[in-house]
């Protein structure tokens, strides 16, 4: 499902790329269409300012929806990949014995990918909220130039990110609580209050969402 998902994500960020350079040419060839204001004595009405403005704001938007759009593809990858790791993690643990596979070196290498699927479960947070506040800022201008349709579906879509972010963040968690695991079997002390520290500031962040 996260993979249909990402491809799908993708899409649209190649759609707004191509929109963004559209609209970029566009606003090129209407600057270089427009005469020379000082020399035909044309004054811009505050209507035409107002137009001008709005536009302006229009184009800011799709450039947060852009960069929310990528914030959002780099934290479905980063959940992906993490998860993989913990599967690596789990088969290493499973492995049987051998001289050179011996019970600590298992846990021990356990214990280091699942300290880095923590890690990019932590950096999954940040780009969802990322995402999110990107979004937010889509509602904010939308509000203000009265796109009632674009402030619903940002605000629809901030939440959605911010409940990936928690969910990211009770992951990143669980990662840390279980690589305290491995290390503790692998006899690794400091590597376990490492991550048994990590997991318990990450619990106290979710916490306070």
């Amino acid at each position: 499902m996260i993979v249909l998902y990402k491809y799908f994500v993708l899409a649209g960020i190649l759609s707004f790329a191509v929109l963004l350079t559209a609209n970029g040419a566009a606003v090129q060839d209407s600057k270089k269409a427009q005469p020379d204001k000082k020399s035909e004595g044309i004054r811009r009405t505050s209507a035409a300012k107002q137009i001008e403005s709005n536009a302006a704001q229009e184009r800011k938007m799709e450039i947060f929806e852009h960069a929310a759009a990528n914030r959002e593809l780099a934290a479905l990858t980063q959940v992906e990949h993490a998860r993989e790791m913990e599967q690596k993690a789990s088969d290493i643990e499973n492995s049987p014995d051998d001289e050179t596979n011996n019970w600590k070196k298992r846990f021990s290498r356990s214990g280091i990918m699942r300290q880095s699927a923590a890690e990019l479960y932590g950096q999954a947070v940040a780009n969802f909220d990322k995402a999110a506040a990107n979004r937010t800022m889509v509602a904010k201008i939308g509000k203000t130039i009265g796109k009632t349709a674009q402030l619903q579906k940002s605000e629809s879509y901030a939440e959605n990110m911010k409940a990936q972010g928690s969910e990211a963040m009770r992951l990143a968690a669980c990662a840390c609580e279980a690589a305290a695991v491995a290390f503790d079997k692998a006899e690794r002390p400091t590597d376990v209050a490492a991550n048994s520290q990590m997991a318990a500031v990450w619990l106290e962040k979710l916490a306070l969402r």
